[in-house]
């Protein structure tokens, strides 16, 4: 946020595929603040990000899909074999519900769903008037 050159407040803020790499809940809330205060009270902000639930039945299978398309993409496997210890280490990838308390904590609307590709997904909300 500090090197946005253009006065605040602005009319609307994106964030994709960002506040994931904030792996302390603190900070991640820290982040969205920042983005709170720099944006009118009514402005929409969409974001994007790596938001998977690592405990549901269903993540196992997400996960060998997602592995599937790094191989798909020349990845080698040393990179396939890598993903799945990092994540949750140096990727936050909270459950879609922790990722959307957390922007409603600093001052949005209930964030709305509107987009998902395996565990990337996507939001948009307002600031709070």
């Amino acid at each position: 946020m500090e090197s946005l050159n253009a006065p605040a407040p602005f009319d609307a803020a994106i964030s994709f595929l960002a506040s994931h790499f904030n792996t302390d809940t603190d900070e991640c809330l820290r982040y969205f603040n920042e983005i709170s205060v720099c944006v009118k009270p009514g402005a929409v902000l969409v974001n994007a990000d790596i938001a998977a639930d690592r405990t549901s039945q269903t993540f196992p299978e997400l996960m060998e899909t997602r592995l599937g398309f790094y191989v798909l993409s020349g990845l080698p496997e040393e990179g396939r074999t890598a993903f799945p210890e990092m994540f949750g280490r140096d990727v936050a990838a909270r459950p879609p519900q922790k990722a959307e308390e957390l922007i409603k904590a600093a001052h949005f609307d209930q964030p709305v769903p509107f987009f998902q590709s395996l565990m990337i997904r996507g939001w948009f909300t307002r600031k709070q008037r």
